[in-house]
């Protein structure tokens, strides 16, 4: 059994999407986006890794770890503000958590499913006993005004998330969250250019449902929830209307004030879902996460 532990996370500060430097007043796009849910989105002053490290600490503090017991790290990122001179953010990081000889894998290719494809990768290390405890982070800033407003539907905002995974549950400060089941499915062509916007959402619903097939086959009681990107209301809309899913079981009521945090979504939806629901244990429910070049689903039980 694999438990994922103490989920944290840290934002930017708060900011009217009005000021979002990107849309330069353009009142038009601004109605636009605020017709698809968007009031607020975060903005950080600090580099991701700094994020980061507070999310790491907060999650290592809850699920009761030290520094020693970690064995692996898992940095889930897209940011670099310098990518032709080579990034830092993994000494930085690594340096202010303490962790100099701790091995460190980073995940970044695939986008917004950066965390999930984290959470299989720690899976994989624990089932096989090449670790007993793993960090995992996701963090991300904006870099550019392609990340900040993306394609003229999202607004992304600045955050980090972290969590302990074991195999099983630790601390109880905030609920732990039993993987039942993961799968993922890709489409390179987008990420290649070699694919139009449409064509583009209908293989990212393609995967999504070979995901969703082969997750929910292996649930046996009906799900509370499914956990998705926080992507704009409409485009939420869409995907749970092709996926045969009632848009009301959709979370995505961080929409308004968090916006769309890169991969860090899953982990803070799927906190934030659990404790504002007060989902009693043995509730269940699927994490959605989908990018530009691949799809991924979890089934998690509240434990």
């Amino acid at each position: 059994m694999i438990f994922v532990n103490g989920i944290r996370y840290v934002l930017g500060e708060s900011r009217p999407i009005s000021s979002v430097p990107e849309l330069g007043g353009d009142e038009a796009a601004i109605k636009f986006l605020a017709d698809r849910g968007f009031k607020n989105y975060r903005h950080s002053t600090v580099e991701a890794w700094e994020l980061g490290v507070e999310a790491a600490r907060q999650a290592m503090q809850a699920a009761e770890v030290n520094v020693a017991d970690i064995d692996q790290v898992i940095y889930a990122s897209v940011s670099s503000r310098s990518p032709a001179h080579g990034d830092l953010s993994i000494g930085l990081f690594a340096h202010r958590m303490e962790m100099l000889t701790t091995p460190i894998t980073g995940v970044c290719f695939g986008e917004c499913t950066n965390a999930m494809l984290g959470i299989e990768h720690a899976a994989m290390l624990l089932e096989t006993g090449r670790a007993r405890t793993v960090l995992l982070v996701s963090t991300d800033v904006a870099c550019s005004k392609e990340q900040r407003v993306t394609t003229g539907q999202t607004i992304c905002s600045d955050g980090a998330a972290a969590c302990v995974i074991t195999r099983e549950p630790r601390g109880s400060a905030v609920p732990s969250f039993e993987l039942l089941g993961f799968a993922k499915a890709f489409h390179h062509l987008s990420r290649a250019g070699m694919s139009n916007p449409a064509k583009s959402f209908r293989d990212i619903c393609g995967a999504a449902m070979k995901c969703k097939k082969t997750v929910l086959s292996k649930v046996d009681k009906p799900l509370a929830k499914w956990i998705p990107n926080t992507a704009n209301s409409e485009v939420a809309g869409a995907l749970a209307s092709v996926l045969g899913i009632p848009a009301s079981m959709f979370y995505l009521d961080n929409l308004p004030e968090y916006a769309h945090v890169f991969s860090t979504d899953q982990l803070i939806n799927l906190v934030d879902w659990a404790t504002r629901s007060k989902a009693p244990s043995g509730s269940v429910v699927a994490g959605l996460a989908t990018g530009t070049s691949g799809s991924s689903v979890a089934a998690w039980r509240v434990v």
